[in-house]
């Protein structure tokens, strides 16, 4: 099996914001579980930490085409950090309760966001969970995740702009009155 992920947690370290480090408005934003929906990314309600702060911890920094998924609570939500939000949003942290899934192969990523949004992505995140009161996802469990994707790099593109296109037609019909 290739490896085609470099999975990352958040910083759980002394230097991990407390309350009191939040902020409306500053450097980085610092995701909660209410930014990362079953449809991607959600920017309405946003808490920051400052460039100083961000700067101190260790793991958990967002890189233009990171994947990040829900570890824990609402489990196995998806977004893509792509190019279009990491213009809109250049400096951005994961917080504990979620991992980064960094791209380290010839595998497309929008093709690889689409497959962990997809039935099949989302029943191996359902089996390699654990915990009854409360699911969780760890770093361990997610190495065993299996990602099924054609050896094309070509057709890998093709398949993550049909669906990526397919999500926002959907969206569109969504909103209509």
């Amino acid at each position: 099996m290739i490896e085609v992920l470099d999975i990352q947690d958040g910083d759980r370290g002394k230097n991990y914001p407390k309350e009191s480090d939040f902020l409306e408005r500053g450097h980085t934003i610092f995701l909660n579980a209410s930014n990362v929906t079953t449809s991607g990314f959600a920017f309405q309600d946003n808490q920051y930490v400052t460039e100083e702060k961000s700067n101190s911890m260790g793991n958990g920094k967002l890189y233009e085409d990171d994947i990040v998924i829900t570890s824990r609570g609402s489990l196995g939500h998806v977004a893509w950090y792509n190019t279009d939000i990491a213009k809109e949003i250049p400096f951005a942290r994961i917080n504990s309760g979620m991992l980064i899934l960094r791209n380290k192969s010839d595998i497309n990523t929008s093709y690889m966001y689409q497959f962990m949004k997809s039935d099949k992505g989302q029943i191996q995140i359902s089996f390699i969970s654990f915990g009854s009161a409360q699911s969780q996802l760890t770093k361990k469990g997610m190495e065993n995740l299996t990602i099924i994707f054609p050896k094309c790099i070509e057709e890998q593109e093709r398949l993550g702009c049909y669906f990526t296109n397919l999500d926002h037609l959907i969206t569109l019909h969504q909103c209509e009155p």
